[in-house]
């Protein structure tokens, strides 16, 4: 309380002393209306906000009512503002009503579920809070609003272009998700690659530019899978577009992809109005596609662009100079060619002179300011974070520098002028570019220098060397910018001593300073140093010998006794400088690696060890495969040193494994690498740590001699996994980490940890491993120490119990060969075909199947002569004893592999399936029909030409007399069949299936009904839109009338079967295809009855017994519609030259005529008789004999009316002129006699026993006696009677 009293008589004393005080009172009053005055220029701000937001909110009500009311006409319209509409939507202030109107348009364009999700996929990408919403990192339900957005657009353009209202709604989302998801495993990609590729030839108000955009975005980022693709859709779009959408192309010219500027610059030279000669580029446009003449990573743009006639527009020259400092460094470097050649080339737009002052003018004025205070305006803030906005980008001013020296080097052919060179050197960059605080723009200094001494130092040498000592001479700063100047100077100096006579003593002096500059801690300086140092050594090895010994002795007395890292790496880089000039045999010549062992050796000078091993180090880099056959020789003491208790000389050794390795060639990698691992097999645990180490760093072999090497490591670098002391394991996993790290696949890059692990831990982590490698989509080539890390998961995971793994890992195997090198896949075929072999033997078909996909997908990426012994193992193990599950995956393998190689192969192998089907052997025949079984998923249409072989083998193996497994097998392989070319090669099938329908094995004749029920059922329900009732109608148009006719003749025909199995068959097929039987059979009739006759006449008594049998069914319940069509088509079939369809025609007849009663026949007995009369002269014999039969039943049933009607014309035949007729009238008259005596006999005597009697008369008389009988005995006296009465001189 006391305290509360004291704060307020305080506060009171406060005010009462401001009211006494004048000044007091005026300061408050000063304030006060300060801040009224800041108040009122609020409420200013926030009436002109109000204001414009109001004028906003009227125009978007104006756009949705114009969209309400005609789309088509307000199309146009729409389309130019919606680029406005999405960039007023990432505005806090008017998201909400941009929202509302956008909804509005869209529910005008698009129905459902496009109009729901798109207002919402814009909010979520195009929003004021999209870098938060939808970014790489973003909520997978923000993810899937997008990626439907997406997916339900290229749904809607399968059919038809889209609007270009409706293009232009969703390529803001297109273009957002394509940088959001660009790291994310989707098929957003590939979804908008093909709804691009649909707008290529669409109208004017079509969004253009940002389908250029887009276009040139998957260029850029999936080049590997859809570049291609990509490039070819935005050729064919830029036939469309128009001068005033160029723009995203001239963006591409500046693009750091090299892909993309070829791409840019190929659809501009589609443009329309560019071919014309008529487009009108700007200074910026014609800066950019100028650079392209200047391309220094790809000559196809080069090349473009002067095939396109791309000129030079003297106006561009300021925009060409601001592209020196663009962010990329290929359109700088791009810009500095570009503008030497336009401002001192062949052009000379603007004289050198000028333009060294613009490079130096703009070097000066993009230097960095004194402190990173000046960076900044204090005077504006980031409204988010509250941090104060840059003026200045350090990175950009670097960039500006860097691009002012790229230009100076692009120069220098043309800085002939002594003055000048000598000016740019002493006054631009020694005293001002050199000391640059950015690492590269220094670099690009002295490589500017250096270009400048390569041109002009020959003819400048004194000029130039007066200055570089004049510098030199002066006193040093001591600061660290003059420090890196001079380090330049001398490497500059060095490369003016080429330029030198070897026997001028400032060589020597030179050699001096470039010995002395080598303890700079840049390791940069020292290699140029020792690159410089080569050709001066070159220059003076004939005449300086002493001076050299000299030289190479100091080096080495700092390898010895320095103990600076850095300052025995600059004596190593000397050395191997040296000797690269002198020549290799100076290694023996002044006893280096005499020393260098000494020094390696000696146990007791840390420093000489670590010496030793970095000279080692830089003489392979620098001498290649030159030093190779020296390295071996120090291959044990580089194996001891990994084991060295100086922590320096271990990392030292470890840089030299890793120069040496970097620099082997095939043969260094086979000289080295035995040796290696003969040390793996060392009892010292340290020998053995320092070879498995050595292992690891031949991960940094170059590519080739990796992907050769690599195969051999890994293996071994897994056995020592299991060592027993833990430093050497830990050295193995070290090993494989470091082989991991030099991956260059960035999606296998991802999993490195989880790869090693599975190595180190198989049991636990094999399944994980590959449940991602399998999850990954993969968009780069994977390389060597990718393959040589997955290899050995893929191995243990096709042997692993489980059939999932086993089935994930064939299937990773089999995608390999698109995803890898061949040549750096082949040295793993011996690890993982083995196993995918018994993986193909597996008892679960899934995996089997899985497992053939992946050796067929190895044949065909690496060929067959890589498998020298697969079709030899594969046929063996199809026709083996093993098993049916083997011979199963013997021929789903076969199968696969036989798809994939040229159609020579299975032709060849063709004679010995067929041989194996008619083999002895069960399981041979059963193997054969197993490979019929996966042959169709396999070939698809290429097998069908060989339809008509394979399905009566098909139909063989299904009639199989021995074995119950060949009879399964092929029934499978015929449903196989007629599944898989039920819509495409039915024609193929059919006949085969329609003669087995008439087989005489009724296992053929069942399978056949089978197979044909299939067929027709397929048919009918390929529709499933068909009512049940008309499908018949359907299979008509599929199958045409007459192979539907025939076929349903052929199934009603089975009906009748003698065996039971098939008639219970063909009974269910029937109703399964036939809704209503005597429709069908009334629209097939005429071609049942003539198949009916066809069986007739068959050779086989069982297809007779089955035609007749249904051709007595047909009259029993269709007599009236069958005897109208059977005696016609009976007269026409006498006429057929084959004596089978001929007697067909009677046995047909006999049966109608059994079965048929009086009431049915009369109408027809006529037409009857007259088809027997013509029958029973009929030439051949066995058709006499069946009108005989038929004669016989006609009889029956009609009385002896028919006698009297054929028996004249027989008898008048007989006394003929033509003696063929005779005779077989007489054979014609004996058969109906033997049959019908009784009622032929009296009508037929009389005309045989009345005067004259001839002897044709007598010869028949003859024969009916001999045929007719106990009947003959009731008209025997009527017989001799007319015979003593004739005349026996006649007779």
């Amino acid at each position: 309380k006391r305290w509360e009293r004291r704060r307020k008589e305080s506060a009171q004393n406060k005010k009462l002393a401001i009211s006494h005080d004048p000044k007091q009172l005026k300061k408050k009053s000063e304030e006060e209306q300060k801040m009224r005055e800041r108040i009122a220029a609020q409420d200013e701000i926030r009436a002109k906000l109000r204001a414009a937001l109001d004028r906003i909110r009227i125009g978007l009500d104006v756009l949705g009512y114009v969209a309400q009311s005609s789309l088509t006409a307000s199309e146009g319209l729409l389309c130019r503002t919606v680029d406005l509409l999405v960039a007023a939507l990432g505005s806090t202030i008017s998201s909400e009503s941009v929202l509302l109107t956008l909804d509005v348009i869209a529910d005008q364009c698009f129905g459902y579920p496009l109009v729901l999700s798109l207002p919402r996929a814009l909010e979520v990408s195009c929003g004021p809070h999209a870098e938060e919403l939808f970014s790489p990192k973003s909520d997978d339900t923000y993810v899937a609003l997008v990626q439907g957005t997406v997916v339900e657009a290229r749904a809607l353009c399968q059919t038809a272009p889209l609007r270009p209202i409706q293009l232009a709604l969703l390529m803001p989302v297109f273009e957002a998700a394509q940088r959001a998801l660009l790291d994310r495993q989707t098929d957003v990609m590939e979804h908008l690659l093909a709804i691009l590729s649909a707008h290529t030839a669409t109208g004017p108000c079509y969004p253009r530019r940002s389908l250029v955009r887009s276009l040139l975005f998957i260029i850029e980022h999936r080049f590997a899978l859809h570049g291609k693709e990509a490039s070819r859709v935005l050729s064919e779009l830029c036939h469309g577009v128009s001068p005033h959408q160029v723009k995203p192309l001239f963006d591409g010219f500046l693009s750091a992809s090299a892909e993309v500027r070829f791409a840019a610059l190929n659809g501009l030279t589609q443009v329309p109005a560019f071919r014309a000669g008529t487009l009108q580029l700007n200074d910026a446009f014609g800066a950019a596609i100028y650079t392209c003449l200047f391309d220094t990573e790809e000559p196809r743009v080069v090349e473009l662009a002067k095939t396109a006639g791309v000129q030079f527009n003297e106006n561009s020259v300021d925009s060409l100079l601001a592209l020196l400092s663009h962010d990329h460094l290929v359109v700088r470097r791009n810009a500095a060619a570009a503008v030497a050649e336009a401002c001192c080339g062949v052009l000379t737009v603007v004289s050198l002179p000028s333009t060294l002052a613009f490079l130096r003018d703009q070097y000066t004025k993009n230097l960095p300011p004194q402190t990173d205070a000046d960076l900044v305006d204090w005077a504006r803030f980031d409204p988010r974070s509250g941090a104060p906005l840059p003026i200045l980008d350090k990175k950009r001013l670097a960039n500006a520098r860097h691009g002012s020296l790229l230009l100076l080097s692009a120069l220098a052919p043309q800085l002939e002028d002594e003055d000048m060179l000598v000016d740019t050197f002493q006054s631009f960059l020694i005293q001002q570019a050199l000391e640059d605080e950015e690492d590269r723009v220094s670099v690009a200094a002295r490589e500017a220098g250096l270009a400048l001494l390569r041109e002009h130092g020959a003819e400048k040498v004194s000029s130039l060397l007066s200055v570089f000592e004049g510098y030199l001479a002066a006193r040093d700063k001591g600061t660290v910018e003059s420090d890196r100047v001079r380090k330049s100077v001398i490497v500059m100096l060095g490369a003016l001593a080429q330029h030198m006579a070897p026997t001028d003593q400032r060589v020597l002096d030179v050699v001096d300073k470039l010995l002395l500059a080598l303890d700079t801690p840049v390791r940069s300086i020292q290699r140029a140093i020792a690159e410089y140092l080569a050709p001066i050594m070159r220059m003076i090895r004939n005449d300086r010998p002493d001076e050299i010994k000299s030289y190479l002795d100091e080096l080495m007395q700092r390898i010895r006794t320095r103990t600076s890292m850095v300052e025995q790496q600059g004596a190593a880089y000397g050395i191997s400088g040296m000797v690269k000039g002198l020549g290799i045999a100076s290694v023996k010549r002044y006893g280096i690696m005499d020393d260098l062992q000494r020094c390696v050796m000696d146990r007791k000078n840390q420093s000489a060890r670590q010496g030793a091993l970095l000279t080692f180090s830089a003489l392979s880099a620098e001498l290649g495969k030159l030093f190779e056959p020296y390295f071996i020789h120090v291959l044990p003491q580089l194996l001891n040193c990994y084991g060295d208790k100086n922590q320096t000389v271990r990392e030292a050794t470890q840089e030299c494994a890793r120069s040496v390795m970097s620099g082997l060639s095939g043969p260094g990698v086979r000289l080295v690498l035995p040796a290696i691992l003969r040390a793996l097999s060392d009892r010292n645990w340290r020998t053995k740590k320092g070879s498995v180490e050595l292992l690891g760093a031949m991960a940094h072999c170059n590519p080739r001699q990796l992907s050769a090497c690599l195969p051999t490591v890994v293996p071994k670098l897994q056995v020592v996994l299991g060592d027993s002391h833990h430093e050497v394991a830990d050295a193995a996993v070290a090993s494989l980490r470091a082989i991991g790290d030099v991956i260059q696949n960035p999606e296998i890059g991802r999993l490195r940890a989880l790869i090693v692990q599975a190595l180190v831990e198989p049991d636990a982590t094999t399944r994980r491993a590959l449940d991602a490698l399998l999850a990954t989509r993969f968009e780069n080539v994977i390389d060597a120490p990718s393959l040589a890390l997955i290899s050995p998961i893929l191995e243990r995971g096709l042997a692993d119990r489980r059939a999932e793994t086993k089935k994930i890992a064939a299937q990773i195997v089999g995608n390999m060969t698109r995803l890898a090198n061949h040549r750096d896949l082949k040295p793993y075929l011996g690890l993982l075909a083995p196993p995918l072999r018994e993986v193909l033997l597996d008892p679960i078909p899934q995996v089997r199947a899985v497992a053939a996909r992946a050796l067929a997908s190895l044949v065909e990426g690496l060929g067959e002569d890589q498998f020298p012994d697969l079709m030899p193992w594969l046929l063996r193990t199809l026709h083996s004893k093993l098993g049916q599950v083997e011979r199963a995956g013997a021929a789903q393998g076969l199968a696969q592999v036989l798809r994939q190689l040229p159609p020579e192969r299975f032709d060849e192998l063709l004679p010995e399936l067929r041989g194996g089907v008619q083999s002895p052997k069960p399981n041979v025949r059963e193997g054969s029909m197993a490979l019929f079984q996966f042959l169709p998923a396999a070939f698809e249409e290429r097998l069908v030409p060989y339809l008509v072989d394979l399905m009566p083998l098909v139909l063989a193996g299904i009639a199989d007399p021995e074995s119950e497994g060949v009879r399964d097998t092929a029934t499978k392989a015929g449903s196989v069949v007629v599944r898989q070319y039920l819509h495409t090669a039915v024609n193929s099938l059919l006949p085969t299936l329609e003669d087995g329908l008439f087989h005489h094995e009724w296992r053929i004749r069942q399978a056949s009904v089978q197979l044909i029920g299939d067929v027709l059922q397929g048919l009918a329900e390929e529709n499933t839109s068909v009512d049940p009732t008309k499908q018949h109608v359907h299979i008509r148009d599929k199958l045409g009338e007459e192979r539907r006719a025939r076929l349903l003749s052929a199934l009603y025909i089975s009906r009748q079967d003698v065996n039971p199995a098939v008639r219970q068959r063909t009974l269910l097929i029937w109703k399964t295809v036939c809704q209503n039987t005597p429709r069908t059979v009334r629209e097939v009739l005429p071609v049942l009855l003539s198949s009916i006759l066809d069986a007739l006449c068959s050779e086989h008594m069982e297809k007779r017994q089955v035609a007749s049998k249904t051709l007595g069914s047909l009259v029993e319940r269709f007599s009236t519609e069958v005897m109208s069509r059977l005696i016609p088509l009976a007269d026409t079939s006498l006429r057929n030259q084959d004596p089978h369809m001929r007697q067909g025609v009677f046995l047909g007849l006999t049966g109608v005529l059994s079965d048929g009663n009086k009431q049915q026949l009369e109408p027809y007995v006529t037409q009857i008789t007259s088809v027997v009369r013509r029958g029973l002269v009929d030439a051949d014999a066995s058709v006499r004999g069946a009108a005989a039969q038929t004669f016989d039943v006609l009889l029956r049933k009609s009385g002896s009316g028919p006698v009297a009607v054929i028996l004249p014309p027989l008898v008048q035949d007989l006394s003929g002129s033509n003696a063929a007729l005779a005779e077989r009238a007489l054979d014609g008259l004996r058969q109906v006699v033997a049959i019908r005596a009784h009622a032929v006999l009296p009508l037929l005597l009389p005309s045989l026993t009345e005067a004259p009697f001839s002897e044709l008369k007598a010869r028949a008389l003859s024969a009916v006696a001999r045929v007719s009988g106990p009947t003959l005995f009731t008209h025997l006296g009527s017989v001799l009677g007319a015979l003593l009465e004739s005349d026996v001189s006649q007779a």
